[in-house]
């Protein structure tokens, strides 16, 4: 089933750096097994407007999870994933301080993003959408993501995945009238099997 379609893992869109300088090569099928997302090259970025031309860009480094794959039935794959919102950064100083603020994130309340998938359905030859749980600001809702099989970097498994939500249903409300709803959440996963 692997080599048909591409599991499930989250979020991607932006250029991640550091993938240009390693090996690119043809995409990889997964085996039965766990596999852990590589903290060192996982990229989790995203997208937000604001009042003024410039949308606002950051990143959850310190991604950590794990992708559980049983047997050829998709359904039976699983999807977990932590991101350390203490550890978020924006395009400034000023930026990554709001964002950790009780006015947005709140990093000390809720120190954890998590997402813990319920079901896979291919899409295609080569992707996949990932329906999950995504838990956010102490709040758990349903969301979707869209996922492609990527090239293999240094010969580990690389996924790409991207969904949109709106940060008010998860309680997220500071600065409505600067900073725009909708998030766009992408991710670049790298994965090594465990063991």
């Amino acid at each position: 089933m692997f080599a048909r379609i591409a599991p499930p893992v989250i979020f991607s869109l932006l250029a991640w750096t550091g993938v240009a300088q390693a090996q690119i090569a043809p995409p990889v099928a997964l085996k039965p097994g766990v596999y852990r997302l590589d903290p060192a090259r996982t990229r989790v970025v995203f997208r937000v407007s604001q009042l003024g031309p410039m949308a606002i860009r950051g990143e959850f480094p310190g991604a950590a999870g794990t992708l559980t794959v049983r047997d050829q039935d998709p359904v039976l794959a699983r999807l977990d994933v932590r991101l350390p919102v203490e550890q978020v950064t924006a395009s400034s100083a000023a930026a990554t301080a709001t964002l950790k603020s009780p006015a947005m994130l709140d990093s000390a309340a809720f120190p954890t993003i998590s997402f813990r998938s319920t079901r896979m359905v291919a899409t295609g030859p080569a992707t996949i959408d990932v329906e999950g749980d995504l838990t956010l600001h102490g709040v758990s809702r349903p969301v979707v993501l869209q996922g492609r099989r990527s090239a293999a970097v240094d010969g580990a498994p690389t996924y790409r995945f991207t969904t949109t939500i709106k940060r008010g249903e998860f309680g997220v409300r500071g600065y409505r009238g600067l900073v725009g709803d909708k998030v766009r959440l992408d991710i670049h996963a790298v994965l090594t099997p465990v063991g």
